[in-house]
């Protein structure tokens, strides 16, 4: 049986590089814009499919990107556990044998 020190790492989100994007939604037919640069075109799909159809619901979504990554140094030890025994919990711990 293998012996293993867990303990909490931190984590950090950075924000990607990528451009933010935005997409509108019609909730009424689920059609959606193609991603755009601005809140402004995105709505302005808004009016034009409500122009074409007299659809009246919609969302416009914004969606960034995000890179996490672990900090150096940061795991505080909490002791040890057989590994058969915390496989299913211990998703936001790192492991390290000792």
């Amino acid at each position: 049986m293998t012996r293993r020190r867990l303990g909490f790492a931190l984590w950090r989100l950075r924000e990607s590089p990528t451009p933010t994007r935005y997409r509108a939604h019609c909730l009424i037919c689920a059609a959606h814009s193609s991603d755009a640069v601005s809140a402004g075109a995105a709505q302005q799909w808004c009016l034009e499919h409500a122009g074409r159809t007299h659809h009246s619901a919609y969302e416009v979504a914004w969606i960034g990107r995000f890179d996490a990554a672990m900090e150096d140094n940061t795991t505080d030890i909490i002791g040890t556990a057989d590994t058969a025994d915390t496989a299913d919990t211990v998703h936001s711990r790192s492991a390290r044998q000792s």
